[in-house]
């Protein structure tokens, strides 16, 4: 594997651990210690400072993502036309691994930025934490696949 080849991977895996593994830790650990610890008002101000600080790393790990993935399938792995994405189970599964992407991140900006038509999936961020985090783990799998057997699909 090239060396840019190598740094365009070890980016695009990085940004995966430190999102996921910081809402993952974020939501299953520190939330609910913080619940069983603390008083509620005491509560909302840790996690929403947690929150403003956390959502950087969101935004840059997204664009990391799109731009290490689109390097990944089009100069690595010389994916340039819609035939080579479904013409094998490479492409299939990258395909599919995309679309996946495209649902998580716009699950991540629908409750990290900071506008009043997002207020509905605000109120409901656990919800699409629990739902991002599901989704980042079958994108984590569908990834395996293509490392290991070249695909899935």
């Amino acid at each position: 594997m090239p060396v840019a080849a190598s740094i365009m991977s070890w980016l695009h895996i990085v940004a995966a651990v430190l999102t996921v593994g910081g809402a993952v830790f974020g939501l299953f650990f520190l939330r609910p210690a913080a619940l069983k610890s603390l008083e509620p008002p005491v509560v909302q101000r840790l996690m929403g400072a947690i929150e403003l600080r956390f959502r950087w790393v969101i935004w840059i790990a997204i664009a990391i993502w799109v731009i290490t993935g689109l390097w990944l399938a089009t100069s690595f792995r010389g994916i340039t036309t819609g035939e080579e994405l479904v013409g094998n189970t490479y492409g299939r599964t990258l395909l599919v691994k995309s679309i996946l992407a495209i649902v998580l991140f716009l699950g991540a900006l629908s409750i990290t930025l900071p506008f009043k038509q997002l207020r509905w999936f605000q109120a409901r961020r656990t919800r699409v934490q629990h739902f991002n985090i599901a989704v980042a783990v079958i994108i984590i799998l569908l990834a395996a696949f293509m490392v290991r057997r070249g695909g899935l699909f």
